[in-house]
């Protein structure tokens, strides 16, 4: 798979302007900050009654606080691309388990992907095919050795535990965001297992997919290495052509949101 790969870095995430609008050969990641969750009076009123409830049942307040401050970031974004009121988008998860929006409303061409980790949420929105977006917080009291051997390939865990021990913890984290990001955007889930996509650890390799087990292999497939934050981890996935990737910063006083 190692023709027509491509990789990108997105550390830039910019305000977005009045008239945002995504082309077919575009993918956009939206960087939400949730710590402090924000304060904007109403701004969660985009949320379903079933979105409700599914916050009130967390156990956890931040959790719940989280799941509502990314639910409406991805409501106010997509109402924006498919210019809808956030409360009109009917969303869905499609035959793999991906979120998606319900067919014969505005927008329903887009595809989509939600990430959160701490403090950051990623939302990874597209027209040109499935895609994948994970963001994980680099803690350092991991033995990442011993996971690789035992999540990843023997050749990523290989690769990995020759680096020097300061250097894993890098290497782990770009390896799992991007293992993590394909299977969201192929719709197989770590159930599938994170060793169902090899990649290469080394953070001086081009960022690529070497191969998914039981996949096409001819599929093309466009990656983005993301800097949302100091010590954090993300990338993105798409399946589909070359597209042109753009970090977008949310947040729910911007003009453009305020329309809906």
């Amino acid at each position: 798979m190692d023709k027509g790969e491509r990789d990108c870095l997105v550390a830039q995430w910019d305000a977005p302007s009045a008239c945002l609008t995504i082309a077919a050969d575009e993918a956009h990641v939206w960087r939400v900050m949730l710590d402090p969750p924000p304060q904007t009076p109403g701004f969660m009123q985009a949320l379903t009654q079933e979105e409700q409830a599914r916050a009130a049942a967390f156990q956890n307040a931040d959790r719940a606080t989280q799941f509502r401050v990314v639910r409406t970031a991805l409501r106010q974004i997509l109402s924006v691309y498919a210019d809808l009121p956030p409360m009109m988008l009917r969303l869905m998860h499609d035959r793999m388990g991906r979120p998606a929006m319900a067919p014969g409303q505005p927008g329903d061409d887009l595809h989509f992907s939600v990430a959160h980790s701490k403090a950051i949420g990623l939302i990874a929105v597209t027209r040109a095919g499935p895609i994948g977006v994970d963001v994980e917080f680099m803690r350092a009291d991991r033995d990442f050795s011993a996971i690789a051997r035992r999540f990843f390939s023997p050749a990523e865990s290989n690769i990995l535990s020759s680096m020097p021990a300061d250097a894993q913890r890098t290497a782990f984290y770009r390896c799992w965001t991007v293992k993590e990001a394909c299977l969201k955007a192929m719709g197989w889930g770590l159930a599938e297992g994170l060793a169902a996509v090899e990649t290469d650890p080394d953070p001086g390799a081009p960022l690529r997919v070497i191969r998914v087990r039981a996949a096409d292999a001819t599929m093309s497939w466009q990656l983005a290495a993301l800097q949302p934050a100091w010590e954090y981890a993300a990338a993105a996935a798409l399946q589909g052509p070359r597209v042109q990737w753009r970090g977008l910063a949310w947040g729910p006083e911007e003009p453009l949101f305020q329309a809906y």
